[in-house]
Formats: structure tokens, C-alpha cells, sequence
């Protein structure tokens, strides 16, 4: 098993809920939704973050303020190499490759392509510790 399997159901699930109209939230969503610890993730996030922007804002060509930044979905990392995500991949971390669909749209000389491509969206939820994030830090400085 593992998240390779899930990933299936994913592209799967994508496909069939693609052009559906917006309905309303289920009762067991609301139910599973309201058990959440909203503030320890919305921590934990911005915990992850930052241990991993205290290592990699010097390989980061995307520049931003750390500090304004507040609940985070993933650490966005942009490099030049367009590598990096497959040696991540080898090494079991998985990074979504965001807006396949600009990949169509758009040509190689346009910058919405070059950050398709060379952005590693680096997970950072919730369920991670740093005891993950220490590990994904020590395959890129393999890499980088």
C-alpha cells in the first residue's frame, strides 16, 4: 500500500468530479472537519516551514518574508534544476507538480511554464514532524 496507492484513486477521483457543480458539504465531512485542532496544525505548518526555510532560502530563487507567512500548504522551493523532483521521488518524498494543465497553455520561453517545471512544492502539513522534514532535508543536500 502506501501513497503510491492513493494516488490512483486521486487522478481517478479528479476525473469524476471534474466539471460537477459546487454542492454542499456532507454531514460526516462536517463531522471529521469539526474534530480537527485547527490552531496545532495551523502551528505545526509554520513549524515546518520555517525548519526548512532556515536551510534552504540560500538555494531558493523564489524570495519572500518567512515572517508573513502563516499556515503554509508546502514550502515552495524554485531552482534551476529540473531534477530535483524525480531524486526526490527515487527517494520516496513526493511533490506535487501544481497546474499540469499550464503545461498545455503555454510554451517553454513563458515564465508560468518555468515555474510549473522548476517549483518543488515541499510537503509541510500537519502530519508531518520535523523528524520528516529532517529527512527531506538531508536527501536535498545530496542534490543542491
Amino acid at each position: 500500500m502506501g501513497i503510491e496507492s492513493g494516488y490512483e484513486d486521486f487522478i481517478v477521483n479528479n476525473v469524476v468530479l471534474s466539471n460537477n457543480p459546487i454542492r454542499k458539504m456532507s454531514s460526516l465531512s462536517q463531522s471529521i472537519l469539526s474534530g480537527i485542532d485547527y490552531k496545532a496544525c495551523k502551528y505545526r505548518r509554520n513549524s515546518n516551514f520555517m525548519y526548512l526555510h532556515d536551510f534552504l532560502e540560500s538555494y531558493n530563487d523564489y524570495s519572500f518574508d518567512a515572517s508573513s507567512v502563516n499556515g503554509p500548504m508546502i514550502y515552495p522551493l524554485l531552482i534551476s534544476s529540473t531534477e530535483i523532483r524525480n531524486k526526490l521521488f527515487e527517494k520516496r518524498i513526493y511533490v506535487a507538480t501544481y497546474w499540469p494543465n499550464v503545461l498545455e497553455w503555454t510554451t517553454k520561453k513563458m515564465y508560468e511554464y518555468y515555474l510549473t517545471t522548476h517549483l518543488i512544492a515541499i510537503p509541510i502539513d500537519h502530519r508531518y514532524t520535523h523528524s520528516e522534514m529532517k529527512r527531506i532535508l538531508n536527501v536535498l543536500k545530496t542534490i543542491l
